[in-house]
């Protein structure tokens, strides 16, 4: 991405190539002065077209997509020796099965950490949800819950809830949990003194009735 000074006409390749006088109390893309309320490279980063602006700067081009973005379609994955590559039952199904790699034994309302020995690359602006398969919480009580970043490239661990009296053994090969990719938004947050009135207001549990 590179922008251009508006007045002299200079370019410069990168934000930070910007010349700074390091007097952060004065400059409009600072953390006190830009209205994000945010570092001023994570400005740059979130609103590259309104920070160069705050500087008398303007955006002249704009960075490639990115190959992890422009195709949603697809996630690359990476499976460890003795990972259990995950699957759909259903072509159009929204969760990727995980498998235990190993047969561990939950006791009654206790839990247990799975190594399902799978790693991703969720496209930037996507997150994995791990979430609880329903045939495990319906009829065995077991339940699990996680999210994976798409910064995250470590193996997929799922610690299945066990909510019943009763042990339960999960054998490798098992399903144990699924994965679902959703977009997700990553909101800059500004700090007020107070929030817009809404019906709801601070009614919180239970104060829309059974």
């Amino acid at each position: 991405m590179k922008f251009r000074n508006k007045e002299t006409g200079e370019i410069y390749d990168r934000w930070n190539d910007i010349p700074c006088d390091g007097k952060c109390w004065n400059c409009p893309a600072s953390f006190d002065n830009n209205k994000y309320k945010t570092l001023c490279s994570d400005f740059f980063r979130r609103f590259p077209n309104e920070a160069a602006a705050a500087l008398g700067y303007e955006v002249i081009e704009d960075d490639a997509p990115s190959s992890k973005t422009s195709n949603q379609n697809t996630m690359k994955i990476k499976l460890d020796e003795n990972a259990i590559m995950p699957t759909r039952a259903h072509d159009i199904d929204a969760g990727l099965d995980l498998y235990a790699t190993c047969e561990q034994a939950i006791t009654g309302f206790g839990s247990a950490v799975f190594d399902t020995g799978v790693h991703v690359e969720i496209p930037v602006g996507y997150a994995g949800m791990v979430k609880s398969k329903s045939g495990l919480n319906v009829k065995h009580n077991l339940t699990s819950e996680g999210v994976v970043d798409a910064g995250y490239t470590g193996s997929i661990l799922v610690k299945l809830y066990n909510h019943s009296s009763d042990e339960y053994i999960v054998r490798r090969g098992d399903k144990i949990s699924q994965l679902v990719i959703v977009p997700i938004i990553t909101p800059a947050l500004e700090v007020v003194d107070e929030l817009e009135e809404t019906e709801r207001g601070i009614s919180g549990f239970g104060s829309t009735g059974r």
